[in-house]
């Protein structure tokens, strides 16, 4: 089987078959000039050489991928030399001006060798066919010119199909729209040309006042293609640049942009590559997030030089705009980088540079010119953006290639900086602050999708809690218990397999989504959990609460199979909810729920039997937390808590019974309990003197209740309180749920001087617009906010932020979760109005918080160290 001819050994092919059909055609033809001319020979032969000289000077370029092809004006010393001299001193003449022109510029051999043979075909073919058709001393008429402009057309054409041929051997497949792009200009500048060559000859016949006419003309023709050329590019340029500037918008990811930005920046600047290295230090790699969402830190020490150890992602588009993408070691070995980084030091390296340090690193890297950048230190990255390779045999990067490249490197910077940031928060969006394992949000998202996609693809739902997991927090503090729930993520993780699906969805839960797995192997993987969260947990490193201690846990595990157990994620959360009780109150570790789960379950109904008494009796109490003006010290408002005192089982928290008051329908009456002690106790404080408006939480099914506005009125009144000594706050939860009921029920409540906050804001999902569009006054910021704010300057600035959206919305912003006087502080300083916390005090009953608000005071002035409670229990 014949091999097939490479790329070169066609270029040299077709430069042997034109070169002798040059001299064929030549060594045929000797008659004489069609037209005699003024001047002898030899000077006309002079002067059309240095017009082919000069015609290649200033060229029309065209860049087909790696390759540029170029037009030229050759036409007008073309067609008055096929006219004024002998067909063979025509063609020498065509040669020999083509040769040095090609010298000149140093084109490479074997383009030289094939445009020097095409050109003296050219030369020789519009010989022969003008001299078939006109014979010498034929007067020039309208009728001969036309002939002349048709023929060397004809011939410009020939010349522009080997042309076609040429691109298609080095480069592959020609479109329709890309051969028109070379035969349409070709053409017409070759009937351009005629033109012109025929209106000099016709000046030339009135002597050396013609000649003069016609020297300016051609100066002045000269001068304007190439004020046209620079024009069209200057066009081009700032049309590719604005399309820079405004492209990419919404680019969801790294590579989106760079693919798009990059190709531009190839295109903008005629290039065969470009390529930016983002350098990333340790901790960027170790944030648990892929390269498209790490950290931009600089990577760079701070006195100049790069780190020993450090990792690059290279995102670089070739001559075809395919985008690569590479996670490298740094290269702290290559002199140019670490210059253009610590110097910000732009690098401008020729193809005829003279240094030998640039022309050696050039050679190294296999490039024939190149540019580098640094990225903008404003932008928050550190890296370079490297443009290589000018396109065509000659042309090379100049000082205003190296200005553009600057300017569309500030562009891109930022481009990239904004990219990584959405991408950051599409993160956070979808996945735990706290162990970087997916989230409540991307559970719905992920595993609904999963149910959705696979319907008869066997599943099962995890649903996993610890068990007290609260005494961890009330005895050694959160700060605790946060670095016991990662180590439980990392715990869970390892022992699932990759198609499993892992999230937190709050506190202590987790649940996991298991594919292809059945009722024993969902209890397989129960006890093989169970097992592994059972190992002791030693801190090996963390806050002196937990120095030297090994903790122990367990955890209950509800099952919930797909899809005999629901047909969607919610259903199965329910049920697997419901299986987990069962494990947890039958301390078996892990139970598969059934349908028979809640009948048989008579623990739960005899505490809704409780329930109702405790709600007709005095068993329901209230403890407050005060939130205090971070700014003056002063208390105005408290939250107040509920508790039950329980008869046998002492006084209990919410959440050992609220989510069974929601499930069995009595979160009405509740609430109503609620609020009247609550009203009771403004009362009291009112005739005392004390003006302090108490907040009451509300659940979401208790807000659509289009009744309590009038309730909670005719409460008011009743008590002769005026309603600005109730504050009501609500989730992002019923937010969400019923926005027009909600915005409807608020609305009654505030304008009735009822003031509404939103509790826990920054968990849920309300989106801006809508939290604009109601009528709230205060936002309760998350203590999972504020927690983590003295060591993490990104929490911080998060903060920062929401206390500034409150204050732009005409908001109050409440700080829960102030637990040290650092965070107390800090709040302050980032103008936060309102803090409550552990550190100014816990919830306590209302005798005790009399006691605690006169000594308050005291301590604000002093040393702003508020009394311990620790009598009271823990809120």
């Amino acid at each position: 089987m014949r091999r097939a001819l490479s790329p070169t050994q066609v270029t040299w092919f077709l430069t042997g078959a034109l070169t002798a059909g040059a001299v064929s055609l030549t060594t045929r033809e000797s008659a004489a000039p069609i037209m005699a001319p003024h001047f002898s020979v030899a000077m006309v032969a002079l002067v059309l050489g240095t017009g082919f000289f000069l015609a290649e000077q200033f060229l029309l370029n065209m860049e087909f991928r790696r390759q540029a092809y170029s037009f030229t004006l050759a036409g007008v010393p073309l067609l008055i030399g096929v006219l004024v001299l002998p067909p063979t001193i025509f063609v020498v003449t065509r040669l020999a001006a083509s040769a040095a022109a090609f010298l000149w510029q140093r084109v490479s051999a074997d383009k030289m060798a094939y445009n020097c043979a095409s050109y003296s075909f050219e030369a020789a073919a519009d010989a022969m066919l003008v001299h078939l058709v006109l014979r010498p001393g034929r007067g020039l008429d309208l009728v001969t010119a036309v002939i002349l402009i048709a023929l060397l057309a004809a011939v410009d054409q020939f010349i522009s199909a080997l042309i076609l041929v040429m691109i298609r051997v080095h480069n592959g497949p020609l479109s329709h729209g890309d051969i028109l792009e070379v035969l349409v200009p070709a053409f017409v500048l070759s009937v351009i040309s005629s033109s012109v060559a025929l209106n000099i000859i016709i000046l030339l016949e009135y002597g050396l006042l013609g000649a003069a006419v016609a020297t300016l003309l051609l100066g002045l023709g000269t001068m304007g293609y190439r004020a046209y050329a620079a024009g069209q590019q200057r066009h081009e340029s700032l049309t590719l640049v604005h399309e820079f500037v405004t492209g990419g918008a919404g680019a969801q990811s790294l590579e989106t942009l760079a693919e798009e930005r990059l190709s531009r920046i190839r295109r903008l600047l005629r290039a065969s590559s470009v390529q930016v290295i983002i350098v990333e230090n340790e901790s960027d790699n170790s944030s648990g997030r892929d390269s498209g969402s790490g950290k931009a830190n600089a990577g760079i020490s701070d006195e100049g030089s790069p780190p020993d150890v450090a990792s690059a992602l290279s995102l670089a588009v070739d001559d075809e705009d395919v985008l690569h993408v590479g996670h490298d070691d740094f290269e702290s070995q290559d002199w140019v980088m670490i210059r253009t980084l610590t110097q910000q030091e732009p690098l401008l390296a020729g193809r005829t540079t003279k240094d030998p340090g640039i022309r050696h690193w050039l050679t190294e890297h296999h490039f024939r010119d190149a540019m580098v950048v640094a990225l903008p230190e404003s932008s928050g990255l550190r890296g370079t953006l490297r443009v290589t390779d000018r396109l065509g045999e000659t042309a090379t990067f100049t000082s205003e290639d190296l200005t553009m490249l600057q300017t569309l490197t500030g562009h891109l910077a930022v481009a990239l900086r904004s990219t990584r940031l959405v991408q950051e928060l599409g993160y956070d969006a979808t996945h735990d602050s706290l162990t970087g394992l997916a989230n409540r949000r991307a559970l719905y998202t992920d595993g609904q999708a999963r149910l959705t996609k696979t319907p008869g693809r066997r599943r099962a739902l995890l649903l996993l809690d610890l068990d007290k997991f609260k005494e961890v927090n009330d005895s050694l503090g959160h700060h605790a218990g946060d670095e016991l729930l990662v180590e439980v993520g990392a715990r869970l993780r390892g022992q699932l397999r990759g198609g499993d699906l892992l999230a937190r969805l709050g506190g202590d839960e987790f649940a996991v989504l298991l594919e292809d797995a059945g009722h024993d192997e969902a209890a397989s993987v129960a006890e093989n959990l169970r097992a592994k969260l059972a190992e002791p947990f030693t801190t090996m490193a963390g806050p002196p609460a937990l120095g030297g201690l090994t903790l122990h846990s367990t955890v209950s595990i509800g099952i919930a199979m797909f899809p005999e157990d629901g047909p969607d994620l919610t259903s199965l959360l329910r049920k697997a909810d419901i299986a987990m009780y069962k494990a947890k109150t039958s301390f078996k570790g892990h139970h598969v729920y059934s349908g028979t789960d809640d009948a048989d379950d008579t623990t739960r109904l005899q505490t809704v039997e409780e329930l109702r008494n405790a709600l007709g009796t005095d068993q329901l109490v209230l403890h407050y937390q005060p939130k205090i003006d971070l700014d003056t010290g002063e208390m105005h408002c408290c939250e107040s808590l509920v508790r039950w005192n329980h008869p046998t089982r002492g006084l209990l928290y919410p959440d050992s019974f609220l989510a069974l008051v929601e499930a069995s329908g009595l979160m009405r009456a509740m609430t109503r309990r609620v609020l009247e002690i609550a009203l009771d106790q403004a009362a009291v404080w009112q005739t005392q003197g004390q003006h302090l408006t108490i907040a009451v939480n509300l659940s979401a099914s208790s807000l659509v209740d289009a009744e309590l506005p009038d309730e909670v009125f005719a409460m008011l009144a009743a008590r002769g309180v005026p309603p600005s000594v109730l504050q009501l706050e609500i989730t992002e939860e019923f937010l969400m749920a019923d926005h027009d009921r909600a915005r409807s029920i608020l609305t009654r409540l505030r304008e009735g001087g009822v003031q509404i906050s939103v509790d826990d804001f920054g968990t849920g999902y309300s989106s801006l617009s809508r939290l604009r569009e109601m009528p709230i006054d205060e936002l309760k910021l998350d203590r999972s906010f504020v927690l983590p704010m003295a060591g993490d300057s990104r929490a911080a600035a998060l903060v920062a932020s929401t206390i500034a959206l409150a204050h732009s919305l005409g908001l109050r912003m409440v700080a829960e979760g102030v637990e040290t006087i650092v965070a107390y502080s800090q709040l302050k300083r980032l103008g936060c109005d309102q803090g409550q916390g552990y550190f100014m005090c816990r919830p306590v009953p209302a005798d005790e918080l009399d006691v605690w608000l006169q000594s308050w005071p005291a301590v604000v002035k002093s040393a702003h160290m508020p009394p311990r409670l620790s009598s009271v229990a823990n809120g």
